[in-house]
């Protein structure tokens, strides 16, 4: 099976500048190098690659410094600053596991992997070829290429050929502007990068200043800076509170600026004085300034209502 590999490597040819070898395996791959030896080990037959080692399978291909493959095993070691190029995306890593058969390869160390709009990042990380899937057991990032939003937890799975993208271990999601970023947590957090949409859902909030949006489920637009939420959806700061059946809202300069709650509209807002109005309308419009909230604008009021303290009235 190695027997071109071997015959290279002993032979000298004179004149010649540089040369690959290369062998094939019973599975498929083809493995380049400029160097290779043969060592016997107590795990069976190892070949060693080194210098511009080039793993062909396929149409994906994986480039490193060195690899060691161990064909009885079906696994090849692969260490020394490895490149993978497939269809789908393009994986950086410090070094990796391949398994002939499965086509998995096991990443480690400053794992990235890059598509033509995002990034993901983890320290250790899964993808499986013919499943055209990323997996990451613990601190993997998604970000945007653009810069302006980033998402990232514990457990994540991305699939690369959909372009949808799964966290549901502490999921976090910014949305980044110059000076000021909205964060956006949950239970869990999809990305849908062909919509630039993400989805969250369970005990989700929505941080931007001293003002929060709560809810149970959340659409949010990337591309839009816009997103719609239900589930109990509740817009609050220091002295107010909006709630309703759906909240409809805009994201500007890094802050959330107007959110619309329609269905069973109502509104609690305490004064400086510290008497507490509630209203209901059709819908209510909120408007806010630097995180805070500035304007309740209630369209078709259907009731209002003064609440003073005990205090206020003895």
């Amino acid at each position: 099976m190695f027997h071109m590999a071997k015959l290279l490597n002993r032979r000298q040819i004179p004149g010649l500048f540089c040369f690959f070898l290369m062998c094939r395996l019973v599975v498929g791959a083809e493995f380049y190098a400029r160097r290779m030896e043969i060592v016997k080990t107590i795990e069976g037959q190892v070949s060693v690659f080194r210098d511009s080692v080039s793993i062909i399978d396929g149409d994906t291909r994986i480039t490193a410094g060195m690899a060691r493959v161990n064909e009885s095993g079906g696994v090849a070691v692969i260490c020394d600053s490895v490149f993978i190029e497939s269809p789908d995306a393009l994986v950086w890593a410090d070094s990796a596991f391949y398994r002939l058969e499965e086509k998995q390869t096991e990443l480690f160390g400053n794992v990235k992997v890059e598509q033509e709009s995002l990034v993901i990042f983890a320290p250790l990380l899964l993808y499986s070829i013919p499943e055209k899937r990323v997996d990451a057991d613990s601190g993997v990032v998604v970000k945007s290429k653009t810069g302006n939003f980033r998402l990232h937890g514990g457990h994540g799975i991305y699939d690369l050929a959909g372009d949808v993208g799964i966290i549901d271990s502490n999921p976090v999601m910014v949305q980044i502007a110059d000076a000021d970023s909205v964060t956006v947590t949950g239970c869990e957090m999809s990305w849908f990068a062909r919509e630039s949409k993400a989805q969250a859902g369970g005990k989700v909030r929505v941080n931007s200043g001293s003002a929060g949006l709560l809810c149970d489920t959340l659409i949010f637009f990337t591309a839009r800076d816009s997103g719609l939420a239900w589930g109990n959806p509740r817009v609050s700061d220091s002295v107010s509170q909006t709630q309703g059946d759906t909240v409809f809202f805009i994201v500007r300069d890094g802050n959330l600026d107007v959110a619309t709650i329609q269905g069973n509209a109502i509104s609690y807002y305490t004064t400086e004085g510290g008497d507490m109005i509630a209203v209901t309308g059709q819908a209510i419009r909120i408007s806010m300034e630097s995180g805070k909230v500035a304007i309740i604008e209630i369209q078709k009021l259907l009731s209002g209502r003064l609440i003073r303290p005990v205090s206020a009235l003895e």
